[in-house]
This record gives structure tokens, sequence and C-alpha cells, in this order.
């Protein structure tokens, strides 16, 4: 059985896509395709795999491995021939995010352990990319309606300073879990769930057991667009755009362990459209952690 983990990141439309799974759940097993999302792996399945930001020790790795053996088990009883695992915390909580004023500085111990967890079995990592001037204020509003304060002009001009690099995070991933990254550029799938299954699926050799073209969810993804009040200054902004479309440009156009996905998708002009609010989506997210320490 092939594993694919979706990792995220937050604010990407994993809430909307992973609705999508669940909805569509009966097809896809009738298909060969299991998914694990949020529901099962925020229920206990890695508990004790990860402190507070760093990874617990060998012990809490070897009880977390058998408790996944286990899983993995009933899932190949069933028939699957891939597992799709989409859960955007194993990278991080949104809200530590803003306070640390970096993103993701503990993603990649996280990953490693959550592989050595599943016996070295994940073929495959998705991430999901967006342009920084609109991922941190949309990450800025998801957290402020949750209590979070608001960041201040030194801590705007720390997020512009390059404290998001998806092609390092991409990179550091692949080493970390010893497998092929693939890069899903938000701005072209958000709105499109069965497509982004499909580019999914297709990281491994089982790629084409699911329909191409499932039911989507009719929900909408106003919460994924970037709040109108200011954040970074236009040209912090514009830069940060280039700086992206350079990024999506170069992993289009090469060959390696880490490839962007989705270099078109139907109804998309070009590889890097401008980014904006998208009309569908999930207006909120399961909240909660991965897993507790224990």
């Amino acid at each position: 059985m092939e594993i694919v983990l979706h990792i995220g990141a937050h604010r990407t439309a994993t809430t909307s896509f992973q609705a999508y799974m669940r909805a569509n759940a009966p097809a896809l097993a009738q298909a060969g395709v299991a998914f694990w999302g949020p529901l099962r792996t925020r229920n206990g399945l890695f508990s004790g795999l990860w402190g507070p930001v760093q990874p617990s020790p060998k012990a809490g790795v070897a009880r977390v491995a058998g408790r996944v053996a286990l899983a993995l088990a009933r899932v190949e009883n069933s028939g699957a021939r891939v597992l799709v695992i989409s859960d955007e915390n194993i990278l991080g909580q949104p809200c530590a995010l803003l306070r640390d004023g970096r993103a993701y500085p503990h993603a990649v111990a996280r990953a490693g352990a959550l592989q050595r967890a599943f016996g070295g079995r994940i073929g495959a990592v998705v991430l999901g990319v967006r342009s920084p001037d609109t991922w941190w204020p949309s990450l800025v509003a998801m957290t402020a309606g949750r209590g979070h304060p608001m960041p201040d002009a030194q801590a705007w001009a720390r997020m512009a300073a390059g404290s998001l690099d998806w092609a390092a995070l991409a990179q550091a991933l692949h080493r970390a879990m010893g497998c092929p990254v693939g890069l899903l550029a938000h701005e072209l799938c958000a709105n499109a769930p069965d497509q982004r299954l499909a580019a999914m699926l297709s990281m491994r050799p089982c790629a084409g057991v699911a329909p191409a073209a499932l039911p989507s969810p009719r929900v909408g993804l106003h919460l994924n667009a970037a709040p109108l009040y200011p954040g970074f200054a236009p040209t912090q902004a514009a830069q940060l755009r280039s700086a992206y479309k350079a990024m999506l440009e170069h992993f289009a156009a090469v060959t390696g362990p880490v490839t962007l996905l989705n270099k078109t998708m139907p109804g998309a002009q070009g590889k890097t459209p401008a980014p904006g609010p998208i009309p569908r989506g999930q207006t909120h997210e399961h909240q909660g952690p991965v897993a507790q320490t224990g």
C-alpha cells in the first residue's frame, strides 16, 4: 500500500480538501483510496510523538509506531491500495508561528519523527504553498479570530524579511523524510479538490486508482482570502510576490526530488496567476493539535 502525506500548509485550503475527501469516502474506498484526516490523526494516533516543539524521546516514537502499524494493517486489510493522510498541524501550530515570528521552525524535525513512526513507509509528501503577501495576512486573520493579538509593525517587517521560504522547507522535508516532495500552488488549485487529489496520487505508482472528478462540497473560502486591512507595505508585498513567482517557475522547470505538481490547472492561465479571494472552500478549520505529549 502506498502512503501519501499532505502536510499542509495552513491557509492553503486544507480544510476544504479534507471535507471533500470525507464527503467522497465511499467512492474513494471503492477506487482503492483510503483517507486519514484530522478527525483521525488528532484523536490520539500520534500522541507522544512530539513534545511542545521538539520530537519526544525514542520511546515515544516506538509507542506511536505500534499504534500506526496496527492502524495501517486495518487499512490494508480493507483492500486500499493508497492511503492519503492530510493534516496541516503536522507542520506546527498556527498561533505559534506568529508568536515565534517564523514559519514552521520545527516542521522538519516533526516530519522526520513521523516518517520514523511509519517505518519509512511514507512515499511522497505534498506541500501546499501560497504567496507570502497573502499567506501571512490570512494566517493573521485566522489567529486573530481565535484571540491572538494582532502583529505590530516590527512583526510585519519580520514576516517580510524572509521568514517564509517554501523552497527551503520543501527541500528540508525531502532530506528528513527521504521521499519526493510535490508543491501545490494555492492560487491555482484551492477551489479544485478533485484536481488536487489527482496531483497527489500522480506522485505514486498506483496513481490512477481514484476517480478524477467527484462532487465537491459547496462551501465558502472567504477566510482563506487575505484580509482587507494593510499588513505589508506595497513594496514589501511586491517583493514577496516576485520571489514566490520565481520559486514556482524554478520548480516547474526542473526535474528532481522537489517539483511543482500543478503547473497548470483547468481554467487557469499561466503558472502564477495573481493571488486573490477564492469563492469556494471551507468557512472554518478543525481546531486542535495533532497530538499532545504523553
